[in-house]
């Protein structure tokens, strides 16, 4: 904020040139949030959505609603939760061994993946019922951000076992 548009164009150039380059955009939370109040109010999509930033030792909750933003108690599970919850269910020896198999997991693993995050859903699914009871407000949608790339089909799986739509 308060930054030049000059100074900050001379910075990237700058990362250009000594070879540094993201390997995929993120979204900040800020954008984030912004750029779904904004598409539910252009599209006059009804219901709310949940959004998941799923941290390493624990998940940010927010509900995009008509009315604004509205930001839920954090839960106390985060990426470590997953790989713990993998690791006993693969028989993998160790957190490292679990993420490097949920990175690039064949179909079988994919179609169990509500058991990997089924302790954060449970703290998810009483957040949303929770809101929904006191706003009465229907949530419906999930979005999912800040899982590794190659670990994206789990926020997936996550939607899936709280049964929202992705």
């Amino acid at each position: 904020f308060g930054v030049p548009w000059t100074a900050s164009r001379e910075q990237q150039r700058r990362l250009l040139k000594f070879g540094v380059r993201p390997r995929r955009l993120e979204v900040a939370t800020l954008a984030l949030l912004g750029t779904l109040s904004q598409h539910l109010a252009r599209t006059g999509f009804g219901n709310s959505i949940v959004v998941c930033e799923i941290e390493h030792s624990q998940t940010r909750t927010y509900v995009v609603a008509k009315d604004g933003v509205h930001t839920l108690p954090p839960l106390p599970h985060g990426l470590l939760s997953i790989l713990e919850s993998a690791m006993k269910d693969l028989g993998a020896p160790d957190v490292a061994t679990a993420k490097r198999q949920l990175e690039d997991p064949p179909e079988p693993i994919r179609a169990h993946g509500r058991r990997f995050v089924r302790v954060l859903s449970r703290h998810l699914k009483p957040a949303v019922d929770h809101f929904e009871l006191k706003t009465g407000q229907r949530i419906e949608t999930f979005f999912c951000s800040q899982l590794p790339a190659r670990m994206e089909w789990l926020g997936q799986a996550l939607g899936a076992a709280v049964e929202l739509e992705i």
